[in-house]
């Protein structure tokens, strides 16, 4: 006959293996790492990743974060893939990002002695939509 507290043992002996949460690892990345661009204030990284599916090459760009427990997920909906033939295209265009970035460099106002006046503090990340990240 089953007593109470052989119910109560049940029950937490239940608990101890069921509802613990579950450590799973992320997946592996596939392909071949081009670059990796650190986040540290969104706790992420952005990785550029040459792939290949069923034969055809690509240049993956996603952003991998961090879960609760430090590890690096890569995020479903914070990425894109380009293709070969648009290649071309991405390094033109990126090509005229970095002439316009030295254009704004090269505008921008000096301080006395030669040195810019809104130079980051060293260690600081530059946050597009804010100032220092």
């Amino acid at each position: 006959m089953t007593t109470a507290t052989d119910l109560r043992e049940g029950a937490q002996g239940f608990r101890a293996r069921n509802l613990e949460p579950r450590r799973s690892t992320p997946p592996e990345e596939q392909g071949r790492r081009l670059a990796t661009l650190k986040r540290p204030k969104d706790r992420a990284e952005i990785r550029l990743t040459w792939c290949e599916y069923e034969g055809h090459p690509y240049l993956n760009i996603r952003v991998w974060a961090e879960d609760h427990d430090g590890q690096l997920w890569p995020q479903k909906e914070r990425g894109f893939s380009i293709r070969l033939r648009e290649l071309p295209d991405v390094a033109e265009a990126i090509a005229e990002a970095l002439a316009l970035a030295d254009q704004h460099l090269a505008n921008r106002p000096r301080a006395g002695g030669g040195r810019r006046e809104s130079v980051p503090a060293p260690g600081t990340d530059f946050d597009e939509f804010g100032g220092p990240a």
